[in-house]
C-alpha cells in the first residue's frame, strides 16, 4: 500500500501482456504491465482519478 495524505493506493494484481485493444478496437503493440488498483479516499473532500498517466 502507498499512503500519500489521506489518499491510500493499493495494488491489488500486476499482469503482463503483449497486446492492449483500445476503445475502438485498434491493436497496441509492445510489452504492458496492467495494474489492479484500489484508491482509497480518507478525507472529507473528493478526489479525481485519472487512468491516463
Amino acid at each position: 500500500m502507498i499512503k500519500l495524505g489521506d489518499v491510500e493506493f493499493t495494488v491489488n494484481e500486476i499482469t503482463n501482456t503483449k497486446n492492449v485493444v483500445g476503445k475502438f478496437g485498434s491493436n497496441a503493440q509492445g510489452t504492458y504491465l496492467l495494474a489492479n488498483v484500489t484508491v482509497t479516499n480518507k478525507c472529507n473532500e473528493a478526489i479525481t482519478t485519472d487512468t491516463s498517466f
